[in-house]
């Protein structure tokens, strides 16, 4: 028997309970028993005997990939136990000063590589790292007015290629000055591949470059990189504190040679010292800034979701802001997603959560339909300007004591989403779906055989949402346009759900399970024929008020921009609690009303809580 096989057997017989442990990082629970499990209910008898077989066959097929999903996530929890490295307490700075690796052979990087011009709006520059003069591509700002936040970005791979330059285009569309740097031994450049080891001083080299350029804003610095890239981010983000934060995209957290599976590595491999070098998983509670580690949902073996988790947790441990973030898609093709998102994670440490706009700026129409990509789009009305009092009067049934009536004036005309953020939305933009109420959700018997792509999003925090916003406000189809998209504050939810009334919902002083949905209602003859759902449903499925908005009541909560105040509804200033406004499927009437106010902590994350979002003008 092979020795690693041998190895795995052995594991998953001797160490079942802190495998099982691991698991319920990953997966479900329910989805572990040492008794034999019950099978799925047959189909029921009768009608369409072809149209039962196809069902039944579909229900087959959907059990054998969710059993080859777990036995993936099995695996990599083994590979884990087997072979993640020791983790030091040791500072990882502090470590590497004291080491010198060996390296068993000096050469190139192992990568094909040929010779490349610029691209369009790249500047080929040289920077020094230490004996070395090695060149980089910057995306040089036109106006040097002014100090940008920047993003050194590293590439996968052993070698640079326009592909790689290209794909970081989202970064510049969002307003950040961009510079890819070759490192030691690639594309014909001098010195000696030592794989995640010398290459981390290229990267505070190049780091110490970006900050002294007149058009970068040092203090505002970020580190990014994709695979091997994505591990010399974490190292990198782990030696220095030059960086506002960092992020990887399926990097690998392990050792080098076991991830890789190369026949022969640069270094010493018999010395277990240059393994743990290389491991950003071995020195986790390093982190000099907050980190989001992005790995797919496809990826396979122990650089995947179990490592990523693992790091993540250590971190937290130590009190670190280190998270891990599944993203759907493969090696590859889940980039794109996870650069988005690792962009609204950069904003939120930049100097403005948005970007300034200099351009023109499109007046809001009365309809209109933003383009999120892959043919999802997200529809708005028009709400004008004016002065309004939101608040309930002091005889309107489940007032409460936050709700004194108060004059609120809007200057300028926004956009309010027709209908709350449905799943297919997020899911398009930011590359997972957070929703219980999904396919693989912890409440996936409520919808099963349900599509839920037109289902609002839910167990979503405020930084969620936010993050959804940041994102599509950097889409050419907003941003071209000289508008932003936000979450809505008090006033304007309010405002835009009464649509003109004054009375405690905008379809009168009463609201029923046939105009919303809602967990009950009082009286019964309004409600034949319209029973309590217990879940969210699709979007758009009650009537909508006059301003042709859909689900202000029910369905599920929504987050507003605001903090918490019990006396003022007119601030957005930083605080511990938001607001959440409309009730939701498991609500009452009475904490459905338009003047209802809910505090929550904004990392909390419910089945019962989504948002819609605004679109305004940059100025």
């Amino acid at each position: 028997m092979p020795a690693r096989a041998k190895s795995r057997r052995m594991w998953t017989r001797a160490a079942s309970p802190a495998v099982l442990a691991l698991a319920a990082m990953t997966l479900p629970m329910q989805h572990f028993s040492t008794g034999a499990q019950e099978a799925p209910p047959p189909p029921a008898r009768g009608g369409n005997g072809n149209g039962e077989l196809e069902e039944l066959r579909e229900e087959v097929r959907r059990l054998k990939a969710e059993l080859e999903e777990y036995r993936i996530r099995m695996s990599s929890i083994v590979d884990h136990i087997v072979f993640a490295p020791e983790t030091e307490t040791e500072d990882y700075a502090r470590a590497r000063s004291r080491f010198r690796t060996h390296l068993v052979h000096e050469g190139p990087a192992p990568q094909e590589w040929s010779h490349l011009e610029p691209a369009d709006g790249a500047t080929v520059v040289e920077y020094p790292s230490g004996e070395l003069r090695l060149k980089a591509w910057v995306n040089r700002p036109a106006d040097d007015d002014r100090r940008y936040p920047a993003v050194l970005y590293l590439h996968g791979g052993f070698a640079f290629d326009l592909g790689e330059w290209n794909a970081t285009k989202p970064f510049t569309d969002a307003g950040f000055v961009m510079m890819a740097p070759m490192l030691r031994a690639e594309n014909g450049q001098p010195g000696a591949w030592s794989y995640f080891h010398d290459e981390v001083d290229d990267v505070l080299a190049a780091a110490e470059y970006l900050c002294r350029q007149p058009y970068v804003d040092a203090s505002h610095v970020f580190v990014a990189g994709h695979s091997n890239g994505g591990t010399l981010a974490l190292l990198a983000a782990q030696a220095s504190r030059r960086f506002r934060a960092a992020a990887s995209f399926d990097s690998s957290l392990y050792k080098p040679e076991f991830v890789t599976r190369r026949k022969s590595m640069p270094f010493d491999t018999s010395d277990p010292r240059e393994s743990q070098q290389r491991s950003p998983m071995a020195y986790a509670g390093s982190f000099k800034c907050p980190v989001r580690i992005f790995h797919a949902s496809e990826s396979r073996g122990a650089s995947s979701s179990v490592a990523s988790l693992r790091t993540a947790v250590l971190a937290k441990r130590r009190g670190m802001d280190v998270e891990a973030v599944e993203v759907e898609g493969d090696h590859n093709t889940h980039v794109p997603k996870a650069m988005m998102q690792c962009i609204a994670f950069f904003l939120k440490y930049s100097p403005e959560e948005f970007p300034p706009w200099s351009g023109e700026v499109e007046p809001l129409p009365e309809f209109l339909e933003l383009d999120l990509g892959g043919g999802v789009d997200l529809k708005a009305a028009r709400i004008e300007p004016g002065r309004f009092t939101i608040g309930s009067p002091h005889w309107e049934a489940g007032r409460q004591a936050d709700e004194t009536p108060c004059e609120v004036a809007i200057s300028e005309p926004y956009g309010m989403g027709i209908f709350e953020v449905t799943q297919a939305q997020f899911r398009q933009v930011m590359g997972m779906s957070p929703s219980g109420f999904s396919r693989k959700g912890d409440h996936r018997d409520a919808v099963m055989g349900s599509n839920t792509n037109d289902f609002p999003v839910e167990n979503v925090s405020f930084e969620d949402a936010m993050d959804f916003c940041r994102v599509v406000s950097t889409l050419p189809a907003v941003r071209n346009r000289g508008w932003m998209v936000d979450l809505p504050t008090e006033a304007e939810w309010e405002s835009a759900c009464r649509a003109g009334t004054k009375t405690a919902f905008h379809c009168g002083e009463s609201l029923s399970m046939t105009q919303a949905n809602i967990s009950d209602d009082t009286d019964s003859d309004r409600t034949a024929g319209a029973p309590c759902l217990g879940r969210p449903t699709r979007v758009g499925s009650y009537p909508p008020n006059a301003w042709k908005l859909h689900d202000m009541h029910g369905n599920v909560a929504e987050w507003c921009k605001d903090t918490y105040d019990a006396d003022d509804r007119r601030t957005t200033r930083a605080g511990a609690r938001r607001v959440v406004r409309g009730g939701s499927w498991s609500s009452g009437p009475g904490e459905c009303r338009s003047a209802r106010r809910q505090p929550d902590d904004p990392d909390r994350r419910v089945i019962v809580t989504g948002f819609r979002v605004v679109i305004r003008s940059r100025r």
